[in-house]
């Protein structure tokens, strides 16, 4: 689904799906009520607030025609919004971590992560349960990406810019494309390699002695760390 406009839409459809699964039990029975009309709009208001087109088509049938069918579209919309929120919820602290292999900065920044309560993943140490490196990369479930583009030890170099892995970059693209905030995909860069310049929406820190403090920033704006 289209990412929410509204911060707290969250805790707010777990609220009204527990209301208006009781209106949906009880329409069999009492029909249109005063009540059936307040959680209707309150639905509605919050689909307007998000942008849920889905949602807000189903209001709109129902508000017309009056039916059972719909109010039940209706309550089923909204618990998969709120099984949506539920399971992001769950996996905010989950950090994925994309490197150069044998990358001595990305054991440093698991650690870091780890002290800060969160739950970095790297994918080499992810179980092998002999599926394709995709497959395995799609079974990963993570909120926030942090791309290290750091010199490739084992790249010869040829000109003043030295290389970072390949599958760095794939790793990269895969996490822009997989969360939902693109501004979630964070890039540690250490300045002996040439970075992406046409990614949209993607924050840079340049690792030097002050990263672990940009990062707490950066994580910290995303509401991630107490301030």
């Amino acid at each position: 689904m289209k990412k929410p406009k509204n911060k707290c839409w969250g805790e707010s459809i777990v609220k009204i799906f527990e209301d208006i699964r009781a209106v949906a039990e009880n329409f069999s029975q009492f029909g249109i009520t005063d009540l059936t009309n307040f959680w209707i709009k309150k639905v509605k208001f919050w689909a307007e607030e998000n942008d849920d087109l889905e949602l807000l088509s189903v209001v709109y049938i129902f508000e017309i025609w009056k039916d059972k069918e719909s109010l039940k579209k209706i309550t089923l919309i909204v618990s998969e919004r709120q099984q949506y929120f539920l399971r992001r919820k769950e996996i905010k602290n989950n950090i994925f971590i994309a490197h150069n292999h044998n990358d001595p900065l990305a054991k440093e920044l698991q650690m870091f992560l780890f002290k800060e309560k969160f739950n970095p993943i790297i994918m080499q140490e992810q179980p092998n349960t002999g599926t394709t490196i995709f497959d395995k990369f799609t079974n990963l479930e993570f909120n926030i990406a942090i791309i290290l583009l750091t010199e490739d030890p084992n790249f010869k170099k040829t000109t003043k810019i030295s290389q970072f892995k390949a599958n760095v970059i794939f790793e990269a693209g895969y996490c822009y494309s997989h969360l939902d905030d693109r501004a979630n995909v964070i890039i540690m860069y250490d300045g002996k390699v040439e970075i992406p310049s046409n990614i949209g929406a993607i924050e840079y820190i340049k690792i030097d002695k002050d990263w672990k403090y940009n990062l707490t920033n950066s994580l910290k704006a995303r509401g991630l760390m107490k301030s």
